[in-house]
């Protein structure tokens, strides 16, 4: 069985409309996140401690990683590119800090960042794909089913999308909370996930855009499935939420993490999911219980990606990598090449 609060009315003492949320007192935690203060606002870009600070990953299944995020001594946003054991730094010539990165496959690449910047590499050379104004707030999270069916998501309720061709707004007026991460089980199926708790569902070709009023008021950094009835978001105080294709309920975590801010999530099958954050925290999911994995570190991880249940790979604060082989989870910071 799976390891939830006991019974409903639990879970509905701890679930509160979104509609509510301005009016509580909402624990966003420290300032030592993924999204810190400065990318909320409506007309900042965000600000980072000058230091190697990673904040997205994504990998494939031919050994290809990329790692994108704030690199003061070698370029602001610069990506660091593995491929076969080394690593290599490639220049995006934007200059902005980079929060999030998907592939479409090993020769496409396209990452998200500051000013509601879109990059995108064909074969390892970053283009930028979408400019926005330097008023603009940044674009924190991308996802897509397909090279022509991409979205992006960002500060005051943005969604954006690729249809091939170009990029179009999308959700229009849905909301105005920031918007950190999104993930579809196919093109007909998005959550997206963000400040406040927001939960929004969507079948864009469908019924359109809706807002899921389950996930109480805590910010929510990151959502991702294994299919539609089986998909986790994390967030602020420990929170994990899970959709089983009928509601959100929160599910219970190690007591010693039950208030350690979670920022990635991430798996390689449904009893097979990772969850990191505050201080390197790394819970696993074995399909009943979540447990704790020593990480090696203190560092902040912001963002979890892999290929298979013997590949994963973390990011954070202070150019922390990490690799998980099957067995253990050990440093890959890179020597560059």
């Amino acid at each position: 069985m799976r390891n939830i609060f006991a019974g409903l009315a639990l879970c509905a003492s701890v679930t509160l409309s979104l509609a509510s949320c301005s009016q509580q007192s909402v624990d966003h935690g420290t300032a030592d996140r993924r999204l810190p203060p400065e990318c909320w606002a409506t007309s900042n870009a965000c600000s980072l401690p000058d230091e190697l600070f990673h904040t997205g990953v994504w990998a494939d299944a031919d050994g290809d990683v990329w790692v994108v995020g704030k690199s003061p001594s070698r370029g602001v946003g610069t990506p660091f590119h593995r491929s076969g054991n080394s690593w290599t730094q490639t220049t995006n010539g934007v200059g902005l800090t980079l929060w999030g990165v998907w592939g479409a496959a090993k020769s496409d690449t396209w990452a998200v960042g500051d000013q509601g910047s879109i990059l995108r590499a064909h074969d390892g050379a970053w283009k930028l794909s979408r400019q926005g104004a330097s008023t603009d707030g940044p674009l924190l999270g991308i996802w897509g089913s397909s090279p022509n069916d991409l979205w992006a998501v960002g500060a005051n309720g943005i969604v954006v999308h690729w249809n091939g061709v170009a990029w179009s707004p999308a959700a229009r007026g849905t909301t105005t909370e920031t918007l950190i991460s999104v993930w579809g089980s196919g093109a007909h199926d998005l959550w997206i996930v963000g400040k406040n708790g927001t939960i929004l569902h969507g079948d864009p070709d469908g019924a359109g855009w809706r807002k899921v009023s389950a996930a109480g008021c805590r910010d929510l950094f990151d959502v991702w499935g294994i299919s539609p009835n089986d998909v986790w978001a994390v967030g602020a105080a420990g929170t994990i939420l899970h959709w089983d294709g009928d509601r959100w309920y929160p599910t219970k975590t190690p007591t010693a993490s039950s208030n350690t801010t979670l920022i990635g999530v991430w798996g390689s099958a449904r009893d097979d999911v990772w969850a990191v954050g505050f201080a390197g925290k790394i819970l696993h999911w074995d399909g009943s219980i979540w447990s704790p994995i020593p990480s090696g570190t203190t560092q902040t991880l912001h963002e979890v990606s892999g290929t298979s249940s013997q590949d994963a790979w973390a990011v954070g604060r202070a150019g922390t990598i990490l690799h998980w082989n099957g067995k253990t989870w050990s440093p890959s910071r890179p020597e560059l090449q």
